[in-house]
């Protein structure tokens, strides 16, 4: 298991992927689901998809 907001990292890393907002699972897949899904570029472009925000506001928050 690898916890991080370092998407480009999670995306070389890891197989499976669960994003979490607020504690809620809002996506989870294969890198390329998520992405597919989210009709997004990569992992990090498709939180923002999803949520209407980037990372580093969730960053912040904490």
């Amino acid at each position: 298991m690898l916890v991080s907001h370092a998407m480009d990292e999670v995306n070389r890393l890891c197989d499976a992927v669960v994003l979490l907002d607020a504690g809620r699972v809002i996506a989870e897949g294969t890198p390329s689901e998520i992405t597919a899904q989210a009709r997004a570029a990569d992992l990090e472009e498709a939180f923002v998809c999803l949520t209407g925000r980037a990372l580093q506001d969730d960053m912040e928050e904490n």
